[in-house]
């Protein structure tokens, strides 16, 4: 844990964190998770067991390990990446926080679990879903503290600003 606060919920300078998550710090890696490239070219954490019809992955609150990434106020928390390509996982963004205009070879899932965020001007609220197809450029900007599930169908990205 980072530290504690107000109620045992961790706590980093200027990051509103949800109870029980970690931040740290694995550079580009956790962008390479973060805009799904590929998985064995990152570096990053992933579950004990590869998610298959067989086997069932609990990863508790508590021990999910969340990691800054290289864009300041936004951290991720990957749940699942499998070897056919995409991932499963959760970003944490600081108010006013972003990601550059980016592309994906696959469709990417968006799901709203706390606060608001702008994608390309739309605004975006808590228990809102958007699905952005493959290869449409996209910018993500958090209007508030926000935590969001991003699921991507393929590994790749392209940046097309990293201003």
């Amino acid at each position: 844990m980072t530290g504690l606060s107000g109620g045992d919920r961790p706590s980093l300078p200027g990051i509103a964190v949800p109870h029980g998550f970690e931040l740290g710090s694995i550079g580009a890696a956790v962008l390479c998770a973060i805009l799904t490239l590929s998985v064995s070219r990152c570096a990053y954490p992933r579950p004990a067991k590869r998610p298959s019809e067989e086997t069932m992955i609990h990863q508790q609150n508590l021990a999910r390990q969340w990691k800054q990434t290289p864009y300041p106020g936004v951290a991720v928390a990957i749940l699942a990446a499998y070897e056919e390509g995409g991932t499963q996982a959760l970003l944490h963004f600081e108010a006013g926080a972003r990601l550059p205009a980016h592309r994906h070879p696959g469709w990417e899932s968006i799901y709203i679990l706390e606060g608001s965020l702008e994608i390309n001007g739309l605004i975006v609220l808590q228990g809102d879903h958007v699905l952005l197809p493959a290869g449409e450029v996209h910018e993500v900007v958090a209007r508030e503290t926000c935590i969001y599930m991003a699921l991507s169908q393929r590994s790749g990205v392209d940046i097309m600003d990293d201003a």
